[in-house]
């Protein structure tokens, strides 16, 4: 199977203060490649993962309304190569997406957090995309 949509291009960004009970906002932009048209959009989350989730969702929702029956569930990274440390370390994230009651885990692998993670969510949602789209037939 095709798959549904492909981000192409994310930009995130962080504020918080520290002064005060604020929560930690991130915030998300997203180039996604859907029905032959890229979708640019933005978003805030709790954390740069949250971020780009939502606004990847935000994008997809209009051509596949079946991605409000994914949750983001969880989501962990690890450094995967012992001879480079700190920020120069390659790292595997995996992300739990809750699918229409399932939990299904993907990974994503990079140098580059955020791109790390884009990489599991890419995968994720158009997998759990597939999964919906074959319960509805």
């Amino acid at each position: 199977m095709d798959k549904f949509f492909q981000i192409l291009r994310v930009t995130t960004g962080n504020t918080f203060s520290l002064i005060g009970d604020e929560k930690k906002k991130s915030s998300a932009t997203v180039w996604i490649q859907v029905n032959g048209k890229v979708e640019i959009t933005a978003d805030e989350g709790v954390g740069t993962v949250n971020a780009i989730f939502l606004a990847t969702k935000k994008i997809i929702k209009p051509y596949f309304s079946l991605i409000d029956k994914i949750d983001l569930f969880d989501f962990s990274v690890r450094s995967i190569n012992s001879d480079k440390i700190g920020t120069e370390a390659e790292v595997e994230t995996g992300i739990i997406l809750k699918c229409n009651g399932y939990k299904l885990s993907f990974q994503g692998q990079s140098d580059n957090l955020d791109k790390a993670w884009t990489i599991a969510l890419n995968q994720g949602l158009n997998d759990c995309l597939e999964v919906l789209m074959k319960e509805k037939q």
